[in-house]
C-alpha cells in the first residue's frame, strides 16, 4: 500500500496528460459538433484528474470539500459532453431530441449541482464524507458515499 501512495500523484499527472494530448489532437482536427463535443469531454477529463491530485495534496478538510464539490461540477462537464458526444457521434434520434434529452439532464445537473454548494441539506448528492491524512505523507484520502447520484 505504501508503494501504491508514493506512485499516486505520478499517475495523476499521467491522467493529466493523456486528456491534455486528447485535446492538442482534437484542436488540430476539423470543428463539427461530435468534434467539439469530445474536446469538452477531454477538458472535463483533465479538470477531473487536475482536481484529484489537489484532494490529495490538500492541507485541510475544508480544502479537499471543497475539491470535491469542484469535482462533481467537473463530473457533469465530462459526463454530459461525453454523452452529447455519443449521441451526436451515433446520429442517436433526431437533432431536437437530443437536445430535449440533453436539456432535461442539464436541468436535473443544476438542481444537483446547487444542493452540493449549499451544502448538501438534503444529503442527495453525498450521504457521508471521510477525509483522511495519511501519516507520513502529505496526501490526503477522501472517501465519499455517494446517496442519489
Amino acid at each position: 500500500m505504501g508503494l501504491i501512495l508514493l506512485m499516486a500523484p505520478w499517475i495523476q499527472l499521467l491522467g493529466i496528460g493523456i486528456p491534455l494530448l486528447g485535446c492538442i489532437a482534437l484542436f488540430k482536427k476539423e470543428p463539427s459538433k461530435s468534434s467539439l463535443s469530445l474536446l469538452l469531454a477531454n477538458i472535463g477529463c483533465l479538470f477531473i484528474n487536475c482536481i484529484y491530485l489537489l484532494m490529495m495534496g490538500a492541507g485541510t478538510e475544508e480544502g479537499a470539500l471543497m475539491a470535491n464539490k469542484i469535482l462533481y461540477l467537473a463530473n457533469t462537464l465530462f459526463y454530459f459532453s461525453f454523452m452529447l458526444f455519443v449521441a451526436t457521434y451515433m446520429q442517436f434520434g433526431t437533432q431536437k431530441l437530443r437536445t430535449t434529452l440533453m436539456s432535461f439532464w442539464a436541468v436535473i445537473e443544476i438542481i444537483f449541482l446547487f444542493n452540493l454548494f449549499m451544502g448538501d441539506p438534503f444529503h442527495a448528492v453525498f450521504l457521508s464524507v471521510n477525509v483522511q491524512k495519511v501519516p507520513g505523507t502529505e496526501i490526503t484520502l477522501v472517501e465519499t458515499i455517494p446517496s442519489v447520484l
